[in-house]
This record gives structure tokens, sequence and C-alpha cells, in this order.
């Protein structure tokens, strides 16, 4: 059976499910939080599909056995292969975003390890996006918008 090409959080591997979950843990003025403890809901669903992007790849390519921990599978060879991979099929942006994501979650989860060039490739990575200006503002006011519902409370 092929590997998915996104590993949902209950279907990584146990110690990256067990690093994970540590990140989050609410602690107590004794033994203290998870280091992103702070992280809004949204930036959590979005590392950690970015993180499952990066399982199913590493399923895909047979990196995942014999390696254990989350950050043995993290070496220039697999990031420039996963890089390729995603870049294959996505667009520059999705694949700086990602690579991006399992750089934040390397530093986060194994800090005195030097992670710089891992942020180098990144970077190499956003530089090759080609980022677009804010959308122009919408037409219609907040204030345009509720005089038009009053006149048709109004009316009903």
């Amino acid at each position: 059976m092929t590997a998915p090409l996104i590993l949902r959080l209950v279907d990584w591997p146990d110690a990256d499910r067990a690093v994970w979950a540590g990140l989050f843990v609410e602690g107590t003025i004794l033994a203290g939080s998870g280091p992103c403890v702070n992280w809004a809901e949204g930036s959590r669903r979005k590392r950690a599909q970015a993180y499952g992007h990066w399982l199913g790849f590493l399923g895909q390519a047979g990196e995942m056995e014999g390696k254990t921990a989350p950050t043995e599978r993290v070496t220039p060879a697999t990031i420039g292969a996963f890089a390729g991979h995603e870049q294959a099929r996505r667009k520059p942006i999705t694949v700086y975003i990602h690579v991006i994501d399992l750089y934040v979650f390397c530093q986060v989860i194994d800090p005195g390890r030097d992670w710089s060039w891992l942020g180098r490739i990144a970077f190499r990575l956003r530089a090759r996006c080609e980022m677009q200006a804010l959308k122009p503002r919408a037409s219609t006011t907040a204030r345009a918008i509720l005089d038009s519902a009053l006149t048709r409370v109004t009316a009903a």
C-alpha cells in the first residue's frame, strides 16, 4: 500500500505526535508550558497540515524507516528531495510555506541545534515566489452595508 500524500495528525508516528502534543502543554508555575502554547488554533492547524505534507513525502520516499526522532529525518538531502517533490506539484508560495513551517517546527522542538541551513533554504524558496500585492480594498464601505441593511429592514 502506498503512503498517503498528507498524513493527518492522528496518523503521525507516535514520536511525532508526542513531540507535537508537548508543544502545547498547558503548564503550571512549577512545570512551565510548552513553547507553542500561545499559538492560535489556525496556526496550529496550518503547521500540522504542513508537517503532514512532510511526513507524507517521507513515507512515500521510504525515509521513515529507522529514523524515529522527528529531527533525524530533517537533513539537507531530504529537504532538497521534499522541495523538488513539492515544486512539481504546487505553486512556489506553497512550497515555501511548507518548508518555513517545517523550519519553525524544528526550531521549537530542538532549539539547541543549528537550523540556519534550513532557514536559508526556506528563504531561497521565498525568493522564487511571486509575492503579489494586497488585494485592492472593497469599494463598499461598512457604513454603506449598514445603511443598505437598515433600509431593507425598514422596508420589510
